[in-house]
């Protein structure tokens, strides 16, 4: 059989396929190649981009100062503040709790045994001295009322008598006058009336012990009526023992009313600063509810004896409260100044930046210019913090606007790297 030949349009078409054929391959070994390439050099050696000359390397000294325009100034607010001398006052600082003032609570008992009629507070009522919390039916009254009356009886035998006395003596001495009876007589008619009298007074003075009785019990002298239970001071009921119907006694705690215009705010103190604390001193107090106030207090009482699981000794704090802000058992925040004795140099906290683990400052030396400073930190305190060198009394330095300045010396740091 004769071989037959393709056409020449069929022919060129297989070329064309095997130029695009070559010519893929030829780009994906470029691009395995490239690839390979990259992974096998090493890191750091790739090329630097280009950019635009950049000025000499600073030197040590330049290093540590940091330009910045007066318009960015003004946009970030920044603003200095002059170093000042002040009395350097250590603060001690810990966590606490608001509770009673126990000088200021009065746990209430009724004055006898009986049976509860009826209340006339609530719990956490306000209340006056001498409001009725509650009325019972006082078992004693009755029996006091009883004797009562029984020395009214004795008193109205005792005055008769005394009376019957007084006009024997007084006939025994006309009788004496005229010679008609003896002289002795007239003792023993004496003796007697002075008897009788004394018999009254022992009378008047029963009496009035019962009527002292049931004073104090609230219940006038004559009548019959139910006991009330009196507020003895100005407070607030934050306990009721006892509801209508049930018996109370003198042994049980029928209310509690504490008086909230003083309160205690006390708190566990580390023993490292117990040694700073004396009773006298001034505390500052802060709750959560109020974060912008803060509440004067004094230290009351240091105690004597640590907790030995957690090695801290109870600090106590009175601490006015007539506003009634302070609510019992919340959370607070004690803070004890403790003076040091000597004057320092202060800055504002916001002032204080952190270097490489170096406390630094920024001074203004002109209009555009800051130092950077290196300093030593000592006694930190609310709103401000004692440099120990590095910064002069009087220097200005930067507040407000101080970590925009650190990063701006991170920067160029990174950047001359």
């Amino acid at each position: 059989m004769e071989a037959s030949f393709p056409s020449a349009p069929f022919a060129d078409t297989m070329r064309r396929r095997r130029v695009r054929r070559g010519l893929l391959a030829l780009a994906l070994v470029l691009s395995v190649g490239g690839a390979a390439a990259a992974l096998l050099l090493p890191r750091g050696r790739e090329a630097a981009p280009a950019r635009a000359p950049a000025a000499a390397a600073p030197s040590a000294t330049e290093t540590n100062l940091v330009s910045m325009p007066e318009i960015a100034q003004r946009n970030i607010a920044l603003a200095t503040v002059p170093a000042v001398v002040a009395p350097i006052v250590r603060s001690v600082r810990a966590t606490g709790m608001v509770g009673f003032d126990e000088t200021r609570v009065v746990r209430m008992r009724p004055l006898a045994r009986g049976r509860l009629l009826q209340t006339r507070v609530e719990l956490g009522s306000r209340v006056r001295k001498g409001d009725v919390l509650a009325t019972y039916d006082n078992v004693e009254t009755g029996d006091v009322s009883g004797e009562r009356a029984v020395a009214q009886a004795g008193l109205a035998e005792a005055r008769v008598e005394a009376e019957t006395a007084a006009r024997a003596l007084e006939r025994a001495r006309e009788l004496l006058a005229i010679g008609g009876t003896a002289r002795a007589d007239v003792e023993r008619r004496t003796a007697d009336a002075a008897r009788a009298q004394a018999r009254v007074q022992t009378r008047q003075a029963e009496i009035a012990k019962l009527d002292e009785k049931l004073r104090r019990f609230g219940v006038a002298p004559t009548g019959r009526e139910a006991t009330p239970i009196l507020a003895p001071i100005d407070g607030i009921v934050v306990k009721i023992g006892v509801v209508p119907g049930e018996m109370v006694d003198i042994d049980r705690e029928a209310f509690t009313i504490a008086d909230l215009s003083s309160v205690w705010v006390q708190a566990d103190v580390l023993e490292t600063d117990l040694a700073l604390i004396r009773p006298g001193q001034a505390a500052a107090i802060g709750v959560a509810a109020y974060p912008d106030r803060r509440f004067a207090g004094t230290v009351a009482y240091v105690a004597e004896m640590l907790d030995p699981k957690t090695n801290t000794a109870r600090v106590r704090c009175r601490v006015d409260n007539a506003d009634g802000a302070l609510k019992l058992n919340m959370f607070a925040g004690i803070e004890i100044a403790v003076p040091t004795g000597h004057d320092g140099v202060t800055v504002p906290p916001a002032a204080l930046q952190d270097v490489d683990g170096q406390p630094v400052v920024f001074v203004r030396t002109g209009a555009e210019r800051f130092e950077r400073r290196n300093v030593g930190v000592g006694v930190e305190a609310r709103g401000w913090v004692e440099l120990t060198d590095g910064v002069a009394a009087g220097e200005p330095v930067v507040a407000n606007g101080s970590f925009a300045l650190k990063s701006i010396l991170l920067r160029d740091r990174i950047a001359g790297d």
